[in-house]
């Protein structure tokens, strides 16, 4: 939210909470635009005449099963309904927009809580088929480390630089990374060829780094 009110005349206030709760600590028409990506409400699909009858009586609807929101999370069982939006809408300053993301199959019933709650709908983002573009994507790389690249580039061969440490009968355990600095008495260790050490000047300088 832009605080022009603050002690330094100008700024940014970030508020950490539940976002319904801060809504509420926050005055009527003091909010520029709203950018939002709230939860799809990709669960059990709801009888859709209970939840509009709900809405419509304005009260809230209150899924009766979590099942398939985003790792079984009940706060992902369902879209907001209207008594969220219309809070948004009160803190929203005249003519303010609000730029909300939703999923392909709740995306109806998002707009429709949007409208009840008293916004306009005025566009939506879409693809050349004028369908809505929600795109997904399955096994993305991961981040590059640089300094194993670079290594790599040069044809130098890392030497291992981790431990990990074997129980012994009572579960005991050295240090994770450095048995010699742990307790000697006990347990075992090997080498963790997961963990290398840069071998050229170039990839210890970029050592820690990753590239996506």
């Amino acid at each position: 939210m832009n605080e022009g009110n603050t002690t330094s005349g100008k700024g940014w206030r970030l508020f950490c909470g539940d976002a319904l709760t801060e809504l509420r600590g926050l005055p009527d028409a003091s909010v520029d635009a709203c950018v939002v990506d709230p939860p799809y409400g990709l669960g059990e699909p709801p009888p859709i005449a209970d939840v509009l009858r709900a809405w419509l009586d304005g009260a809230p609807y209150v899924p009766k099963s979590a099942r398939g929101g985003f790792m079984g999370a009940s706060w992902d069982a369902f879209v907001p309904g209207p008594e969220a939006w219309r809070e948004v809408y009160r803190v929203m300053k005249p003519g303010a927009h609000i730029c909300c993301f939703a999923g392909t199959r709740t995306a109806d019933l998002m707009g429709i809580a949007l409208r009840l709650a008293g916004f306009e709908v005025r566009d939506t983002i879409a693809d050349f088929s004028g369908r809505l573009c929600w795109m997904y994507g399955q096994g993305f790389p991961k981040s590059t480390n640089v300094s194993i690249a670079l290594d790599k580039a040069a044809g130098a061969e890392r030497e291992p630089a981790g431990y990990y440490s074997r129980p012994d009968g009572q579960g005991r355990r050295y240090d994770e990374w450095n048995p010699k600095e742990g307790t000697a008495t006990y347990g075992d260790y090997g080498i963790d060829r997961r963990k290398t050490a840069p071998a050229t000047d170039l990839a210890r300088q970029w050592d820690g780094w990753g590239l996506l």
